[in-house]
């Protein structure tokens, strides 16, 4: 029997069960076998599932992906707190904070890490940023300066797809940004080298 909420009706199935939690209880208390549990959504869901004749494989598979619906529900309306902030923010801080937080919700973070991807050469910027930090490790101003004439130009490898830059809301892959973070560290060293290294007309011809 149906166990649906009413004003007046005979004690079913629903109150037998309330009654015998009670008596474990009670049980519990005095010394006996310990009590079991109760929720009150367990009889209705047991009577729902008695009802529709649902084998139990198939009601755990029906509960799942409600479950799951409603977890996309509820990202969905954080995704659109962030947009709110995004759309009516007064400072990059807070465009950002929002920004941040979508590439999270909708999974843009996960696309980030995966360095795979027919829109770049991925081998050949992953070969590109080991040999430049090998040259930073060596602090060779000579072979940095020659790495970044050989690469500092547009496109290499693809990494100015525009797809790549768009995908997300901040930043792109993890290992584009890896590679443009260790271009300007390579820089950095050039500028920075002392004169007896580089003598300063060839610092300011390489960067003219």
């Amino acid at each position: 029997t149906a166990c649906f909420p009413s004003r007046r009706r005979m004690p079913d199935k629903c109150d037998q069960a309330k009654m015998k939690m009670k008596h474990s209880h009670a049980a519990h208390e005095a010394g006996g076998a310990p009590a079991v549990s109760w929720s009150p959504a367990a009889p209705l869901r047991t009577a729902w599932k008695t009802a529709l004749g649902v084998p139990n494989s198939s009601w755990m598979m029906l509960r799942n992906g409600v479950d799951r619906r409603l977890n996309t529900i509820r990202q969905r309306r954080e995704s659109w707190k962030w947009y709110k902030q995004m759309d009516g923010s007064t400072s990059y801080g807070e465009w950002l904070e929002a920004a941040q937080k979508l590439d999270e919700y909708e999974g843009h973070d996960v696309w980030k890490e995966v360095d795979n991807s027919p829109l770049f050469d991925t081998q050949h910027i992953r070969d590109r940023l080991e040999e430049m930090r090998e040259l930073e490790a060596s602090k060779d101003i000579q072979g940095i300066m020659f790495n970044l004439r050989s690469g500092l130009v547009r496109g290499l490898g693809g990494v100015g797809n525009i797809k790549l830059h768009t995908h997300a809301y901040v930043g792109t892959k993890r290992l584009i940004e890896d590679h443009s973070a260790q271009i300007l560290r390579l820089l950095k060293v050039v500028q920075d080298a002392p004169e007896s290294e580089l003598r300063l007309q060839k610092k300011l011809t390489f960067f003219a």
